[in-house]
C-alpha cells in the first residue's frame, strides 16, 4: 500500500512541477496558491461540464439508483483511502491496500442487499396502491 501511495504522490509531484513550470513560462504565475486555485478551478469546471449532462440524462431515464450507487461508491472509496492513510500517519494500524479492496467488497455486498430489499419492498408498495 505504501508503494502504491508513493507512486501516486510521485505522479502528482511530477504534474505539479510541470504545471508550475508551464504557468510560470507562459503566464508568469509563480504563486503556488494561485496555481492551486487555477488547477482545482479548472478541474472542477471540467468535472461539472461532463457530469451535468450525465446526471441530467440519468435523471431523465429515471436512473436514481445509478446516481445513488455512483455517489455512495465515491464516498466509500475516499473514506477507505482516508482510513488507511490515517492509520499510516497516526500509527494506529497497518496501511494495506487489501483493506481497501475488502472495504470495496463490503460496499458491493451491502449495495446488492440494499437493492434486493429495495426491489422487494417496491413490489409490495405497488400492489398496495
Amino acid at each position: 500500500m505504501t508503494e502504491i501511495l508513493r507512486t501516486i504522490v510521485e505522479y502528482i509531484a511530477f504534474f505539479h512541477r510541470y504545471i508550475s513550470s508551464f504557468l510560470l513560462t507562459h503566464f508568469g504565475i509563480s504563486d503556488d496558491k494561485l496555481m492551486h486555485l487555477i488547477v482545482i478551478g479548472g478541474l472542477t469546471f471540467l468535472l461539472l461540464f461532463f457530469l451535468r449532462p450525465l446526471i441530467s440524462y440519468l435523471i431523465r431515464k429515471h436512473r436514481e439508483m445509478t446516481l445513488t450507487f455512483i455517489y455512495a461508491f465515491t464516498i466509500i472509496l475516499v473514506l477507505s483511502f482516508s482510513i488507511e492513510i490515517g492509520q499510516k500517519v497516526t500509527g494506529t494500524g497497518r496501511m494495506e491496500f487489501v483493506d481497501i479492496v475488502y472495504g470495496i467488497y463490503g460496499f458491493f455486498i451491502a449495495f446488492a442487499v440494499y437493492l434486493i430489499l429495495y426491489k422487494f419492498f417496491s413490489l409490495f408498495k405497488k400492489k398496495g396502491e
